[in-house]
């Protein structure tokens, strides 16, 4: 196994984001990389970029609201998560992790359980 899996995954995330700046792909992957390696302050400029670079991938929007969520900042998360389900209503279920997450940390295991099964 090769040495710091996470700084060649900054590394490489870094390098997509100089060929591919407008690519909001690679602004996650460098998110992620930030997230991972708990460099939070990046991690949320990065975050919000590739929000903005492309609102309307759900898929991409979802999961880095999921982040953004367990970072620390639900409350922005959760409001991010929900924007991407607002794209289409037939979203995977997976989309819902973010607000499940959070009713079980703030320990609403009730609501949790509604949100995972409606």
């Amino acid at each position: 196994m090769k040495p710091d899996p996470l700084g060649r995954a900054l590394a490489a995330a870094q390098r997509a984001v100089e060929l591919a700046p407008s690519s909001n792909l690679a602004s996650q992957a460098l998110a992620q990389a930030y997230f991972f390696r708990r460099d939070l302050i990046s991690f949320r400029a990065a975050a919000e970029r590739t929000i903005a670079l492309n609102p309307m991938d759900g898929a991409t929007v979802n999961v880095t609201g999921l982040f953004i969520a367990c970072s620390g900042d639900w409350a922005r998360g959760c409001a991010v998560a929900e924007s991407a389900m607002q794209l289409n209503p037939h979203f995977p279920g997976w989309y819902r992790f973010a607000s499940i997450f959070n009713a079980y940390q703030e320990r609403n295991y009730h609501a949790a359980l509604e949100e995972t099964f409606g």
